[in-house]
């Protein structure tokens, strides 16, 4: 994702107060990271690929195929 040009990464479950500086941040032309995105990249010093639940590649393939959240979500009711 950043070596895609992205400038920041905030989880979905991110509170205002995360949101409103990440977006400071990188109005500034900084990067920014939500905590556990940092420690994510830590753990993984860039050098492997971070290992994916059965589930969450299910998810990626579901959305790789271009289905939207709402039919996503259909799939595992």
């Amino acid at each position: 994702m950043m070596n895609n040009g992205a400038s920041g990464y905030v989880l979905k479950n991110a509170i205002k107060e995360e949101l409103m500086e990440a977006i400071e941040t990188v109005a500034k032309g900084k990067i920014y990271l939500s905590h556990e995105a940092a420690q994510s990249l830590r753990k993984n010093n860039g050098d492997e690929k971070p290992i994916l639940t059965c589930w969450e590649k299910e998810v990626l393939e579901l959305i790789a195929s271009g289905l939207t959240n709402n039919e996503i979500a259909q799939q595992f009711l």
